[in-house]
């Protein structure tokens, strides 16, 4: 699981990255098109909608680490970005070396397709394609890399050898999991020159002995060999024949569990000749850092932590609710499997951590309960939704015209919510909307907000009246709780305390005191405050320990929310296995109010969560 996770993440940049650079006409790429049409006509392809404009930028800005240099990303798709389809180009060859398809759109088959029988495809596919792999006088290694990518694909890699050498001419082809979809495809060719002698004379035990009498630092030894192999590369000179290793090297007075440095050498596997001999500092190379690891190295450092995977799932914004409690996730669910990066879901757990389940595959951005505990608020690109608990019809309040929507929202009371009503680009007011409309309209309150302005958080009260967060972007005390009677014929807000520090998030306490926090996911860690509303001193509250069961370290929370009778706390937190079994994981956590009794809620694994019937 580590390992799929890693990767999935390693390679999500290749499908969510926001595309710059200038769009041209597809006649200028025009020499690429049959080598496009030829690829997308064969049946074992996705489906790419291929746009009328083409757009072409350099790998560089796409963020994307391809392996060969010099070519050009073309994005082919309809959209005119990564997420609908690209060709990779060799331009200095004009030929097209590589095809990219579309993102997955969920929801998507649930189906996961063996290795062996990806095998089977992408050997085909290559066959069709790159007959040069297969031509006599060599063999074909194939292996099939662990985990799926963000494109649903298991990674098949197909490298020639000549008498075991590995040469260059490979292809790697990415064959979708549910559907046997070609979904991505890179080739490389290059004939060998007819001089070069293969296999060479030096062994591998050799070629170690001559890398350790010339380690690029002085009086270090390599102590674990991670990365090797026999193989053709290419230089300015023409083709070399090289066996090029990579090791951990150390000093004798180095402490045992040190991590020091690695070394890279290339060794003329005729000759015995060092062409290359470089050190790499572990603190500066992640990726080589993810190598050695993978390979089973187990030193660490102070300076540079063993590099962790990606979370395995990610739990956040916790509501309670009279049966347990609701939260956002990325955990798999029908229709979205592991392997994406999806949309987070609506989730609900007991409060005992028993029955688990989704509500909705995709829960929008925010959530709010309503104050009887009967209805929730989920806020999304489509709008405001008001969904029962219980059961029943959704209700829909779609966002305006012209740009205009739902900058943010929440309950006035059980029938009512209170909404900022605008664009995050141009003014906005504070309206209201009557839940017992069958189509609520907003209801202006004339309270209004420029550009630079915003209604950060309500808390409607026990007296009727709204406190509310206002933020100003442009002036030096940036917060102000404000207090109002929405049901007065002209309300005007007042002002319960000048720059309490914080109000992105507010909670009544039991005490009558509001909490403010700071409701951002990168603000786990951030200070709160409460406000005494008859006074209006803010002071600053202190989050008490709260410390991990299972592994006694201090837990970070994020988006701390106490329970209705304020007895008890629910948070989200993250979790690292030190032992690293299993990938980082962020849980939903409960406590009591003072911090004892701390207790994991969600589980630390990825199984797929049932759907609510």
């Amino acid at each position: 699981m580590t390992t799929q996770r890693s990767f999935r993440r390693t390679c999500s940049a290749i499908v969510v990255f926001l595309v710059i650079g200038t769009a041209v006409f597809a006649q200028d790429f025009g020499v690429y098109r049959p080598q496009i049409d030829g690829l997308l006509a064969d049946e074992a392809v996705a489906a790419i909608e291929m746009g009328e404009r083409w757009r072409a930028i350099e790998p560089a800005q796409m963020q994307v680490s391809w392996p060969d240099a010099g070519v050009t990303c073309l994005l082919i798709g309809a959209k005119g970005d990564s997420r609908n389809g690209y060709a990779v180009i060799d331009e200095a060859a004009q030929q097209v070396v590589g095809l990219v398809g579309p993102v997955p759109v969920p929801p998507v088959p649930m189906d996961e397709m063996s290795p062996d029988e990806a095998e089977a495809i992408a050997r085909q596919f290559a066959q069709r394609h790159l007959p040069e792999l297969f031509a006599d006088g060599g063999e074909v290694a194939v292996s099939v890399a662990e985990g799926i990518t963000p494109l649903g694909a298991r990674m098949v890699r197909l490298q020639r050898t000549v008498a075991g050498v590995e040469v260059p001419t490979v292809a790697d082809v990415g064959v979708r999991v549910y559907d046997g979809k070609v979904v991505h495809w890179r080739e490389h060719h290059t004939p060998l020159d007819a001089a070069l002698a293969l296999p060479g004379e030096l062994t591998l035990e050799q070629a170690r002995a001559i890398a350790a009498e010339n380690v690029p630092y002085e009086q270090h030894l390599p102590v674990f060999w991670f990365d090797e192999a026999h193989r053709v590369i290419i230089t300015d000179e023409g083709h070399g024949n090289v066996w090029e290793l990579w090791a951990e090297v150390k000093q004798p007075t180095t402490p045992e569990r040190r991590l020091e440095f690695f070394a890279h050498w290339q060794i003329d596997a005729g000759s015995g000749e060092v062409l290359l001999s470089e050190g790499h500092s572990p603190g500066k190379e992640l990726e080589l850092r993810v190598r050695y690891y993978a390979a089973g190295g187990d030193h660490t450092s102070p300076d540079f932590g063993r590099p962790q995977p990606e979370p395995m799932v990610e739990d956040g914004q916790p509501v309670w609710t009279p049966g347990g409690l609701l939260f956002l996730s990325t955990r798999p669910r029908e229709g979205y499997p592991s392997w994406g990066n999806w949309p987070r879901g609506l989730f609900a757990i007991n409060a005992d951590g028993s029955g688990l389940r989704c509500l909705r595959a995709e829960a929008g951005v925010t959530l709010t309960i309503s104050p009887d505990g009967t209805r929730l608020l989920l806020r999304d690109e489509a709008g405001l939704h008001v969904i029962p608990l219980a059961g029943g019809d959704e209700l829909l309040i779609s966002r305006g015209e012209g740009g205009e929507g739902w900058i943010s929202a929440d309950w006035l009371n059980d029938q009512t919510l209170v909404a900022d009503f605008g664009s995050d680009t141009a003014s906005g007011k504070l309206v209201t909307l009557d839940l017992t409309q069958p189509e609520p309209t907003p209801q202006p309150t004339g309270i209004t907000r420029k550009l630079d302005e915003s209604f950060a958080a309500f808390l409607p009260m026990p007296d009727g009246t709204l406190v509310y967060s206002y933020y100003s972007y442009h002036d030096g005390n940036p917060w102000d709780l404000m207090r109002v009677d929405l049901s007065a014929a002209e309300p005007q807000p007042q002002v319960i305390c000048a720059n309490p520090q914080e109000g992105r998030g507010i909670q009544l306490l039991a005490d009558g005191r509001v909490l403010l926090r700071d409701t951002r996911e990168s603000g786990a860690t951030s200070s709160m405050y409460v406000v005494d509303l008859a006074t209006g001193e803010a002071e600053k509250w202190e989050v008490p320990a709260l410390i991990d069961p299972a592994s006694g370290d201090r837990l970070r929370p994020g988006g701390l929310v106490f329970s209705p009778d304020g007895q008890r706390l629910a948070f989200a937190a993250q979790v690292i296995d030190k032992e690293r079994v299993k990938a980082p994981a962020t849980l939903v956590f409960t406590a009591n109010a003072d911090g004892s009794d701390v207790q994991s809620l969600t589980p630390w694994e990825d199984a797929l969560a049932p759907m609510a019937e």
